[in-house]
């Protein structure tokens, strides 16, 4: 098996594909040994960290079914950020911009189980099988640390050539519980201007203006029209020209940085969750994507205590120095 990080797969494939991303699930190294849980949910704690990881049933009196990731994250007596009915990092579509008269194909990865699997105390992964539609097998990765942050590594194989418009999109989304500021923040700038600032991203409603992708990303995706799934491809007139963005929650930011190279695309919602719950999503697409090939990237959620937007910029600047 070919190991390619998707990005720079048709340039660097095999042997300068990330060292990050790359290889370090099993689904990748199938020799990882692992634990699979079947008590569900899993509360982690590493020192003021502690988050609840969860597979797509439904537990409690409140959490659904078929959401996904994280259904609690906290630092010390910190509230979470997530809407308790929902999720946070949720994977939310596989799409291969075919449009399905059943919905539910839409949202593939809600209706098919999952399993967590223990790595160690500190490291999870939720593994799905291959989805029947798509065919996408799948793993993430979630390394917790006791500092506010999560090192998630996302991996994933096709195991059906069904790509009818030569690409595969995934998109995450996190459902935020009534936060006073509904916006993200990141550093961009207009569509066809040169200078960079801080930009506040405020959506008018689900799906206008819904989708910022990066000042470098000039991929132009095909799709049956009109495509279902609003959020995808209704974009803003910003584009970032670095790869993380943060919302603001109490006294917390929750902030998610990636690689330059992956070309995430940064989505939002302002009533996701509902009404006065935005939901602060995010998107990565495969380009001409081949059946049984290993595809992966990895990004670092960071939850922590407000402080300035520079200082989360330092933060991203340390996570991808930590990267190279």
């Amino acid at each position: 098996m070919k190991y390619c990080h998707a990005a720079i797969l048709f340039a660097l494939c095999p042997a300068m594909a990330s060292a990050q991303a790359v290889g370090k699930t099993t689904l990748g190294n199938p020799k990882i040994p692992f634990t699979v849980v079947t008590a569900v949910p899993i509360e982690v704690t590493r020192g003021k960290l502690s988050a609840t990881l969860i597979d797509n049933q439904a537990y409690g009196k409140t959490h659904r079914e078929g959401y996904n990731g994280l259904a609690r994250l906290r630092l010390g007596n910190s509230p979470s950020p997530f809407v308790e009915n929902y999720a946070g990092l949720n994977l939310e579509h596989v799409n291969n911009g075919v449009i399905y008269e059943n919905r539910d194909l839409q949202f593939e990865p809600r209706k098919h189980p999952m399993e967590i699997r223990k790595i160690n105390d500190s490291t999870f992964e939720l593994y799905q099988k291959p989805l029947p539609n798509t065919g996408l097998e799948s793993c993430t990765r979630f390394h917790f640390q006791d500092n506010g942050i999560i090192d998630v590594t996302f991996a994933c194989v096709p195991r059906k050539d069904h790509f009818p418009y030569g690409y595969l999109n995934l998109f995450w989304a996190s459902y935020i519980q009534k936060p006073e500021d509904m916006g993200i923040q990141f550093l961009g700038r207009k569509k066809g201007e040169k200078d960079e600032s801080w930009i506040r991203a405020v959506t008018p409603k689900h799906g206008d203006l819904s989708t910022h992708r990066s000042a470098s990303d000039r991929r132009d995706f095909k799709r049956a029209e009109p495509f279902p799934l609003t959020l995808v491809f209704n974009e803003s007139g910003y584009e970032y020209t670095k790869p993380f963005y943060f919302g603001r929650y109490q006294d917390h930011a929750l902030a998610l940085m990636f690689h330059p190279s992956d070309l995430i695309r940064f989505t939002q919602s302002p009533s996701g969750g509902g009404q006065g719950n935005p939901a602060w999503d995010f998107q990565w697409f495969i380009d001409a994507p081949v059946k049984d090939r290993l595809y992966a990237f990895s990004f670092r959620v960071q939850w922590q205590p407000w402080t300035t937007p520079g200082a989360i910029l330092k933060d991203y600047e340390a996570y991808l120095a930590s990267r190279q």
